[in-house]
């Protein structure tokens, strides 16, 4: 059974882990943290725009949102103030610290449409070791080796945490449907994607956001190039996020022996289509052979 654990607020009284509440442009709060990679970027006011720019024209109310890879929760209150309280939001993050991080982000916004479950999201259902890195390098802990550059060499401990697939946690809280899925989960994108199959070979599979990464793959025994093919296995087509002055636009994706960095929009025929007005794609989407009210959550 998937279960929430304890009081993700309790006994925490170190200056670092109480953090401070920082009110971004989207209307919510995070908590950010001294030191803290992504906290620094988040207090500088430049972490991501281009992709929370996007979060904004991809999702709409009631829509449902998983966020794999929560870390501090900062998409999981953004997509919760956006779908609202007829849209869900489940949050997935494996290591206990940042776990009770995000936990107090959504606590703190009093968004009762988000769950935050500290799980680690892989290819089925099976007990995993999660390596975690020193405080100030959160955004970095793995399920495999910490092989990015930035992170390697600052591990702290190894936590042993639930893995669960994706599929396997849809069946049982019995979700039919979700929207969009935002997957960043340093370099285990390819076993995620893999625990989700019956998800993405659907026909209303969903939008995702993702990062392609060799940097990080590689300590999972995975590839940048073997998350392209898989994605485009299930019917995806890939276009970089290129981040820009007032946001983001989308270029192609080619795929390419090494991707060092890259976050990435999949997308089906569908999607285009239902995306057309709000989104600039690099050639116009084409009406799929046969649409059904695609504009449902326009």
């Amino acid at each position: 059974m998937l279960h929430r654990i304890g009081r993700p607020w309790g006994r925490v009284g170190w200056r670092f882990q109480r953090g401070v509440l920082l009110q971004i442009p989207e209307g919510v709060s995070v908590y950010v943290f001294p030191g803290e990679d992504v906290s620094k970027q988040l207090l500088r006011g430049d972490f991501e725009l281009g992709i929370r720019r996007l979060l904004q024209d991809v999702l709409c109310p009631g829509m449902v949102f998983v966020d794999a890879g929560a870390n501090l929760g900062l998409y999981t209150v953004i997509a919760s103030r956006i779908v609202g309280p007829s849209g869900r939001v489940f949050a997935f993050e494996p290591s206990r610290r940042e776990w009770t991080r995000a936990q107090r982000s959504v606590a703190a916004n009093s968004l009762p449409n988000a769950e935050v479950y500290r799980v680690a999201l892989t290819d089925r259902d099976r007990p995993l070791s999660l390596n975690v890195c020193e405080p100030h390098f959160g955004a970095y802990n793995s399920v495999g080796v910490v092989t990015h550059f930035y992170a390697a060499g600052h591990g702290s401990h190894v936590e042993r945490v639930e893995g669960r697939s994706l599929d396997s946690v849809l069946a049982e809280k019995r979700i039919g449907r979700v929207d969009v899925l935002k997957l960043d989960v340093e370099g285990a994108e390819e076993l995620v994607l893999r625990g989700g199959r019956n998800l993405f070979m659907h026909p209303e599979s969903p939008i995702i956001i993702c990062e392609l990464s060799d940097y990080t793959a590689e300590g999972v025994g995975s590839s940048a190039t073997r998350v392209w093919d898989l994605l485009s296995s299930y019917g995806y087509r890939l276009y970089s996020i290129i981040r820009t002055d007032d946001g983001y636009r989308l270029g192609s994706c080619d795929r390419r022996a090494r991707i060092d960095y890259e976050d990435v929009l999949a997308l089906k025929p569908a999607h285009m289509y239902t995306l057309r007005r709000k989104v600039q794609f690099p050639e116009a989407p084409a009406q799929p052979p046969s649409a059904p009210d695609l504009d449902a959550h326009a």
